[in-house]
């Protein structure tokens, strides 16, 4: 698995380099935009992220009903080392969604609570989550788009077989002076794109940003799957 780490930021929505602004797209608030990529003369939607009236975030990625579920749980470092025999089975949720509460509060498993820091707290970009995807022959190409969809291709990115896809979502403040990153520092190639929103109930105008790329060699995880830190207690 990739190591996730904090970091600084830069900015664009198709592919980038270091000195290319990400441009913000602004769907309406409470609308699921779906991120897909081109692979094998189609678009292939690989997940979707949702931002509710009250600044809550929401993270869904489509491979159908989830079918198996794992958890890990350990003590907090400025690094953490998980492999896959760490993670234990835990009942199968409804839902593979995953919300971040203005509060704090992450919601996963269906009804299962871990704690991050308030998104009220945003002052520079966060770094949330860290996301790995299936094969993108694994997803569909073609899904009943809803009145709230919106649809996001994400062009400019091609996968290498022999390095799996993985990605990150990532908060931050709107603000002039913030900037976002063009990749993970494992990563070798990636995309990305930026949504805005303003008028909030949390008073926080936001941006969320999808990163999507490859770096290392690998075997292709046969799920999707998401992995962040978060302490099991509020402080």
């Amino acid at each position: 698995m990739p190591r996730v780490r904090p970091q600084r930021v830069l900015e664009r929505a198709s592919a980038l380099s270091a000195q290319e602004r990400i441009r913000i797209q602004f769907p309406r608030i409470g609308d699921r935009v779906r991120f897909a990529i081109w692979h094998a003369d189609t678009w292939r939607p690989l997940g979707w992220v949702r931002v509710a009236k009250d600044g809550s975030v929401y993270l869904g990625l489509l491979l159908g009903r989830p079918s198996v579920a794992k958890f890990v749980s350990g003590p907090s470092g400025k690094e953490v080392h998980v492999s896959e025999k760490d993670f234990k089975d835990v009942p199968i949720p409804k839902s593979s969604r995953i919300s971040f509460k203005a509060s704090g509060e992450i919601h996963i498993l269906g009804d299962k609570v871990v704690y991050g820091k308030p998104l009220a707290s945003l002052a520079q970009p966060r770094q949330v989550c860290l996301m790995r995807f299936a094969h993108p022959s694994r997803y569909q190409s073609a899904l009943k788009k809803n009145p709230n969809d919106y649809d996001m291709n994400v062009a400019g990115y091609a996968i290498v077989e022999h390095k799996p896809m993985y990605g990150a979502l990532i908060l931050a403040p709107f603000a002039r002076d913030c900037t976002l990153p063009a990749k993970l520092p494992s990563m070798e190639a990636a995309a990305t794109f930026a949504l805005g929103y303003r008028g909030l109930t949390s008073g926080l105008d936001l941006i969320v940003q999808v990163i999507l790329g490859h770096g290392p060699a690998g075997t292709w995880p046969g799920l999707p799957g998401v992995f962040l830190t978060a302490r099991t207690t509020r402080r």
